[in-house]
């Protein structure tokens, strides 16, 4: 899923803070550079880096746009029934990603740590690149 930065653009959507699911013209857009901020690709909701996730986000006052591969128009859209992934190439999933004009900057790969840790680690990654 894919996650994005409360001073960089919204995903439209009125929230500032938090995860927001965007759909796949979004994800075309850090792509292309006309949208920056925090981004995660995942294929499972229930992912268990999910809430720790949500919950830094919210306390850090950021906006982090994620991505379901199974729902590539967004959280309104149909669930599909084989994934929709066509930035594979440029994104991992489980990755928290910080993309600027188009380049990813940095990543830490959210499936790494656990707890207390993985908690840590979302925050200090938002923290070091919000600007």
């Amino acid at each position: 899923m894919l996650l994005l930065v409360g001073c960089s653009s919204g995903s439209g959507s009125g929230n500032n803070s938090g995860i927001v699911q965007v759909d796949s013209d979004t994800v075309n857009q850090f792509v292309d550079g006309e949208k920056n901020g925090f981004f995660v690709a995942v294929s499972d909701k229930e992912e268990s880096f999910f809430s720790t996730l949500e919950e830094v986000a919210k306390d850090k006052n950021t906006l982090v746009n994620y991505y379901y591969t199974y729902e590539p128009n967004g959280a309104d859209g149909e669930v599909s029934e084989k994934q929709v992934f066509n930035v594979s190439n440029k994104f991992d999933k489980n990755r928290l990603y910080y993309v600027k004009d188009g380049e990813v900057i940095d990543f830490i790969r959210l499936t790494s740590f656990a707890g207390l840790e993985l908690s840590e680690q979302i925050e200090n990654f938002i923290q070091n690149h919000s600007e």
